[in-house]
C-alpha cells in the first residue's frame, strides 16, 4: 500500500509512524511543514527525520494562524508525484489541509483512498467556510479513525458516510515501560530537601491551565498526608497563579514545579512517581479528547487517577481509580488509597502495565489502523468490494 500521511505534528511524534510503516505491505512517505510556529514542531524538521526509515518531505505551510487554517501551496504537486493509493490526513475534517487534500483526490486521483483522523469529542457548529468543509469531507470522505468514543459518535451524527473505526493512540513500550532507572526520584527528593525514598510523590504532567483541574489537584493534595509531595511538570498561564494557591493553602514548601520536560526525558519522570494524577474538567469549549499521559504512566508501572472528563473513564477502565471532575474530597480519597494501601496500589500497577499490553502499544494500535487503511485501500480499487460502511472498534 502507497500510503502518504500528512500531519503537521508528524516530527513531533516519529516513533507512531515508524510503527505504521513497520506495517506488512506498507510503504509510508510522510509531508509535514518545513517550519510550525505552534510549538510542536521545530525549524531544524530536516534534521529531525533523518533518521526515519521512510522518506519525509517537507513543504511550506501557510497560514498558521491556527492548526485548521494551515494549508500547503506545493501540495497538489507533491501529491502528482507520489501518486497515493491512500491518501491519510491525521488532522481534524473542518481543517483546510484536509479539504485541500480531499480537493485533490477528487480532482486528479479517484482511485486514491482517502481518510482522515480525529480527536475532537465535542459536537460544534464551526463558523463558514468550516463548516461547509466539515460537510463536504464527511461526505466524500472513504473512511475515517477516531481516537475516543465520542468523536466516533459526533462524526455519525453529522452524516459521515465511510468507514468508522475507534482506534486509540499507543505507547511507545520500548520507552515507557517498568524497567525505566529511579535516578529521576532520587533527583526530584533532593530538590524537595527529604533524605527518606519512601516520600511519596504525586505527579501531574501537562500544560498548567485552568482546564486541566489543577486547582482540584492542590485542594486535595493539601489534605493528604503532610509527607507526600507534588511533581508539577509543564508549563502555562497557571503557574503564577498555583503558587499563589499553594501558599494560602500552606503547602508551597510540597509542591515542586518543574516545568515541561523533554519526550526522551518524560520516562525517568514518570517512573520517578508513585502515583499520577490528569483532573481535567470540562469545559464548554473543551474536554479530555484522549489523556496520552495515562498509558505511558501505566507502561511504566505508575498507577493512575483520573476525573471523569472526556475520554479519561475509557482509557483508566479498570486499571486505575475515576473521581467525579472538580471534586477534590474524591479525589483526595483516591490518593489516601493508594498512598496508604500497598495491595491496591500494587493491584492497580499490574492492572495498568496488563490493560496497555492488551489494548494500548504502538504496535497493536498501527496494526489496527494498518487493516483499516488497507480495507479502504481495497474497496477503492477495481477488484474492491462494496461491503456497507460501519463502526469498527
Amino acid at each position: 500500500m502507497n500510503l502518504v500521511v500528512v500531519w503537521h505534528a508528524g516530527a513531533a511524534f516519529p516513533e507512531r509512524l515508524e510503527a505504521l510503516a513497520n506495517q506488512p505491505d506498507v510503504d509510508l512517505t510522510l509531508i509535514v511543514p518545513q517550519v510550525w510556529t505552534k510549538g510542536l514542531v521545530q525549524p531544524a524538521i530536516a534534521s529531525k527525520m533523518q533518521q526515519t526509515s521512510f522518506p519525509v518531505i517537507a513543504l511550506h505551510a501557510a497560514c498558521q494562524i491556527k492548526e485548521v487554517f494551515h494549508y500547503y501551496p506545493a501540495l497538489s504537486e507533491t501529491l502528482h508525484k507520489l501518486k497515493p493509493a491512500l491518501l491519510y490526513l491525521i488532522e481534524e475534517h473542518y481543517s483546510f489541509v484536509t479539504f485541500q487534500a480531499l480537493r485533490w483526490r477528487e480532482r486528479h486521483s479517484p482511485k486514491t483512498a482517502f481518510a482522515f483522523r480525529t480527536w475532537q469529542n465535542i459536537a460544534k457548529n464551526y463558523p463558514v467556510p468550516f463548516r461547509w468543509m466539515e460537510r463536504h469531507v464527511l461526505k466524500r470522505a472513504d473512511g475515517a479513525i477516531s481516537a475516543n468514543q465520542e468523536g466516533a459518535a459526533i462524526l455519525q451524527r453529522k452524516g459521515l458516510a465511510g468507514k468508522l473505526a475507534i482506534i486509540p493512540d499507543g505507547v511507545d513500550t520500548r520507552r515507557f515501560n517498568i524497567e525505566v532507572g529511579l535516578e529521576k526520584r532520587v533527583e526530584i527528593l533532593k530538590r524537595f530537601q527529604v533524605q527518606r525514598e519512601s516520600v511519596p510523590l504525586i505527579g501531574f504532567i501537562g500544560r498548567l491551565v485552568p482546564e486541566k483541574g489543577l486547582e482540584t489537584l492542590f485542594r486535595a493534595f493539601s489534605e493528604v498526608s503532610s509527607e507526600a509531595r507534588l511533581v508539577m511538570i509543564g508549563a502555562g498561564r497557571m503557574q503564577k497563579e498555583l503558587e499563589g494557591l499553594s501558599r494560602v493553602l500552606g503547602i508551597q514548601d510540597s509542591v515542586l514545579f518543574a516545568d515541561a520536560v523533554s519526550r526522551n526525558d518524560m520516562p525517568h519522570w514518570l517512573a520517578a512517581l508513585d502515583v499520577l494524577v490528569l483532573p481535567s474538567e470540562t469545559r464548554p469549549n473543551w474536554k479530555e479528547q484522549f489523556g496520552m499521559v495515562l498509558i505511558e504512566a501505566m507502561a511504566c508501572g505508575v498507577p493512575v487517577i483520573g476525573s471523569d472528563s472526556g475520554q479519561i473513564p475509557h482509557v483508566i477502565g479498570d486499571a486505575g481509580l475515576v473521581f467525579p471532575e472538580g471534586n477534590a474530597e474524591a479525589l483526595a480519597q483516591c490518593l489516601r488509597q493508594i498512598l496508604f494501601d500497598p495491595n491496591r496500589k500494587e493491584e492497580l500497577i499490574q492492572r495498568g502495565i496488563e490493560r496497555v499490553r492488551n489494548h494500548y502499544t504502538l504496535e497493536r494500535c498501527s496494526e489496527q489502523t494498518t487493516r483499516f487503511l488497507q480495507d479502504l485501500a481495497e474497496r477503492k480499487s477495481p477488484k474492491g468490494s462494496s461491503k456497507p460502511s460501519g463502526l469498527i472498534h
